[in-house]
């Protein structure tokens, strides 16, 4: 049977974007070390693709906070900052236009000569639509492609977010989620996001209890943001 789908009404939290709480776990390693390698050539541009809530806004801030680069998301953003010298990192780039606009974003920023690094979720093939032109140019871009976490960095990555929510969590619960979650940033996403919620007023907190009926909730439904 086909799980129903969980819509998870949350407040989101400040995230922390900084180059030192980067986890990096076999699962992202090569993209962690792509954007390494880019950082010391001389490519004028690149592509950080991979799925939902997986890491790759913090990477393009990791890419702005070493190289002194302005991350920018949406069409309005793009245009203030159209003139500026920096290094400039667009996030969700597929969502900006249609792909012809795009490609007159990409032509008009590689003919700048300025350095510049595009964020998307979907493979960036299918950002192109039918224009062959655009899809040239983007799997000529070099890239660092983010995979779903392996059990190891789920362990660390829900770690992390109960930790930038300053929410004291017992390993237990942690050690009980990682292994039983789905397998996706937006799984761990969601159970810190629905432990915190359940947990809200109780003098005990997020017990293994809360975890349980959590993690069972979860395996029961698709998530969508």
């Amino acid at each position: 049977m086909k799980p129903h789908q969980l819509s998870l009404g949350l407040p989101e939290q400040a995230p922390d974007f900084s180059a030192a709480s980067y986890i990096v776990s076999e699962s992202n390693a090569a993209a962690y070390e792509a954007v390494q390698r880019w950082l010391k050539s001389e490519e004028q541009n690149l592509i950080i693709c991979g799925p939902p809530s997986s890491g790759k806004t913090h990477l393009a801030h990791i890419i702005a906070e070493t190289a002194g680069g302005i991350v920018v998301s949406g069409a309005e953003a793009l245009g203030e900052f159209a003139d500026a010298g920096a290094l400039l990192i667009i996030d969700e780039f597929p969502a900006l236009a249609a792909p012809s606009d795009l490609l007159s974003i990409l032509s008009k920023l590689q003919a700048s000569g300025r350095r510049f690094v595009l964020v998307g979720e979907d493979p960036p093939a299918a950002w192109a639509g039918d224009l062959i032109d655009l899809k040239t140019r983007l799997e000529a871009t070099p890239r660092a492609v983010v995979q779903e976490p392996d059990e190891a960095l789920m362990s660390r990555v829900i770690d992390k977010l109960f930790r930038d929510r300053q929410i004291n969590v017992q390993p237990k619960v942690i050690k009980y989620a990682a292994p039983r979650l789905q397998r996706t940033f937006a799984a761990a996403y969601a159970f810190v996001a629905l432990s915190d919620e359940a947990a809200l007023g109780k003098p005990g907190g997020i017990s293994l209890g809360v975890a349980q009926k959590i993690v069972a909730a979860l395996s029961e439904h698709e998530l969508s943001a």
